[in-house]
């Protein structure tokens, strides 16, 4: 009797591919030492966590060819992902380790003061985009393409500390490519009037 199994499929889908990134991303944010990091570690592990959330969204634009969109939200100390293109059936996310348990299925929170092992010290300092001259924006939304809606460039500021010990990070996203670098650290508060012209 011959057999009639088939093999079963041993590829990944991009969107499990992507769910592994996400869980890898809270695994090392997890291991960040929990015995007062250094405001440099703590400032390159929030950028890492903020990094890996932009990638995210820039990837669940391209692979479901609609439009997503973090909302930053400084007074509080948090970005939000959500679905913001025409397809309805995509408003619900895949779920984000990193998401509040009172978020919606159509929304992700990443709140500073409730990531694991980082605590409340970094602070969401500022988000511009980098026209002439730059404006603070509260936005960064991905097109199909992976490029961003907005034509410049954007920059998110991270802080950590007070006075004049305070330092800072930022995260600049390319407009045509969607793709970000983490940039160093400065010890001067970073003020639009510095990049005009940039």
């Amino acid at each position: 009797m011959p057999a009639s199994s088939q093999r079963p499929s041993t590829a990944f889908t991009l969107l499990e591919v992507l769910i592994v990134i996400v869980i890898i991303g809270v695994l090392a944010a997890m291991m960040i030492p929990n015995s007062s990091p250094s405001m440099g570690t703590q400032l390159q592990a929030v950028a890492g966590v903020l990094g890996r959330d932009i990638a995210y969204a820039r990837n669940l634009a391209v692979v479901n060819n609609d439009n997503y969109k973090i909302t930053f939200d400084t007074v509080n100390n948090q970005w939000i992902l959500t679905h913001s293109g025409t397809n309805a059936s995509l408003n619900a996310l895949p779920t984000n380790a990193f998401h509040l348990p009172t978020d919606s299925p159509t929304q992700q929170t990443v709140a500073l003061n409730k990531l694991p092992s980082v605590g409340g010290a970094v602070q969401l300092f500022a988000v511009w985009a980098l026209s002439t001259p730059p404006q603070t924006v509260s936005d960064l939304e991905f097109l199909p393409v992976g490029a961003t809606v907005r034509a410049q460039p954007t920059l998110i500021w991270l802080s950590v500390g007070s006075g004049l010990s305070t330092r800072y990070i930022s995260v600049l996203i390319n407009p045509i490519t969607g793709l970000y670098w983490v940039q160093s650290f400065q010890t001067t508060t970073p003020t639009p009037a510095t990049y005009a012209g940039s």
